[in-house]
């Protein structure tokens, strides 16, 4: 487990160090809260591609990793004291005693919820629901093997004969797979604990990052650790966190911390808020397929709200088109890039592939979960009204925030009103 433990680290700090390379090269500051949260999604990212397809095996990829990933971060060992960690040093020796207690208050539930997660990833085997069957059963597979094998569909391994694996994600992309395998591979066999670890890291570079975004955003330190403990809060988000192997998790901190680095973008014009924001939706996309439509939607958002400040009646003829196009041309055939749009009653994503057609009407569903059940869903209603709030105090600040809104309808339209998801 120590080597475990070791390997994440390292991967965390080469992230970190990557990180202020890219808000170098930008001439652009990020705080490090942001650089060290986004780092380990960043790293987990390249992580994959190489463990993918290394020449090698799978111990032998995991180790290399950790060995070029401590090269990576050997120039952070030189960094200097920074002006923002002499300043916090200054508060704590200005404030008294009970000026701290709301900052300790936050902080020990904040690291409660935490401590929860990593006490369950250390101490409880795998729980055995879907996402076993999805993702970490294809990394103990692997870890065994000490090889990254391929999967066949369940069809396909009846018709060979029962040779191989099967799998009925086997369509599924290595992502999370690849990076259980790397953490159960650095203890020298397979181990359940260890393959939980990077959830637990997961969610503290989702944390470091939600922190880092307030704190970018303008607000001081005791809101920034309120908005992270509203997050971290969430059950659902510790729920995955405490049972490790879905990658919704990785979305979060991939596609969902790329789209509000996007909003802070729109509000603040943080250059890097821009390309951090862009680069983890890229990340999001090598953990699940559903991040290709974060990512697009992203740059869809990216191009309205440019064309809007520059070319207004630009802008609107974009939309427009694009409902056009929406409304009334079932398909395209854009050759290599493939298919896109509706066609022989299925959704067609170009090389990712085609979708069945189940049209369904989610809203009475939808309605049901955030108005009425007294559940989680209680921050769709808070959402909503911080809107209508924003919209009557600045309603040119609110464009941005509406505009992201209707955009995240539109893809839930598509997900569970339009596609054979609608199943769910």
């Amino acid at each position: 487990m120590i080597f475990t433990i070791i390997g994440l680290s390292t991967l965390s700090l080469a992230g970190f160090q990557i990180c202020r390379l890219i808000s170098s090269a930008l001439n652009t500051e990020l705080n490090l809260w942001l650089k060290a949260g986004a780092g380990f999604f960043i790293s987990a990212a390249l992580l994959i591609q190489w463990l993918s397809y290394a020449p090698i095996s799978l111990s032998s990829a995991s180790w290399s990793a950790v060995f070029v990933s401590a090269l990576v971060s050997l120039p952070l060992f030189q960094i200097t004291r920074r002006p923002e960690q002499e300043a916090i040093s200054g508060l704590l020796q200005r404030k008294q005693l009970s000026a701290y207690l709301p900052y300790f208050l936050l902080i020990t539930l904040i690291a409660a919820h935490l401590l929860l997660v990593l006490a369950s990833n250390l101490t409880r085997d795998i729980f055995p629901w879907d996402a076993f069957t999805t993702w970490m059963y294809r990394a103990k597979v692997w870890v065994l093997n000490d090889e990254m094998l391929n999967f066949q569909g369940v069809n396909q391994w009846l018709q060979s004969g029962g040779v191989g694996y099967a799998l009925p994600a086997s369509h599924y992309p290595p992502s999370v797979s690849a990076v259980a395998a790397f953490s159960s591979a650095l203890s020298s066999g397979w181990n359940d604990q260890s393959a939980s670890m990077p959830w637990f890291f997961a969610m503290l570079a989702i944390g470091s990052m939600m922190f880092g975004l307030c704190r970018q955003s303008g607000l001081t330190i005791l809101p920034s650790l309120a908005g992270l403990y509203l997050l971290i809060s969430i059950p659902i988000v510790g729920m995955h966190g405490l049972l490790a192997g879905y990658a919704d998790l990785w979305l979060v901190g991939a596609s969902g911390m790329g789209l509000a680095s996007l909003m802070l973008w729109t509000q603040k014009r943080h250059r890097g808020a821009l390309a951090l924001g862009t680069l983890l939706l890229v990340v999001g996309s090598c953990f699940k397929t559903e991040g290709w439509i974060w990512l697009g939607m992203g740059m869809l958002f990216i191009l309205i709200h440019t064309l809007w400040h520059q070319r207004r009646y630009a802008a609107l003829f974009c939309v427009m088109t694009i409902l056009f196009a929406g409304f009334h041309l079932e398909s395209v055939n854009l050759g290599l890039l493939g298919i896109w749009g509706i066609h022989d009653e299925a959704i067609h994503v170009g090389p990712l592939g085609e979708y069945l057609v189940r049209p369904f009407n989610a809203l009475p569903i939808y309605f049901d979960m955030i108005f009425l059940r007294g559940n989680f869903h209680l921050l769709g209603v808070l959402y909503i009204l911080a809107l209508v709030l924003l919209t009557f105090i600045n309603w040119r600040a609110s464009v941005t925030h509406w505009l992201m809104g209707a955009l995240i309808i539109c893809s839930q339209w598509i997900i569970f009103g339009l596609s054979s998801y609608s199943l769910y």
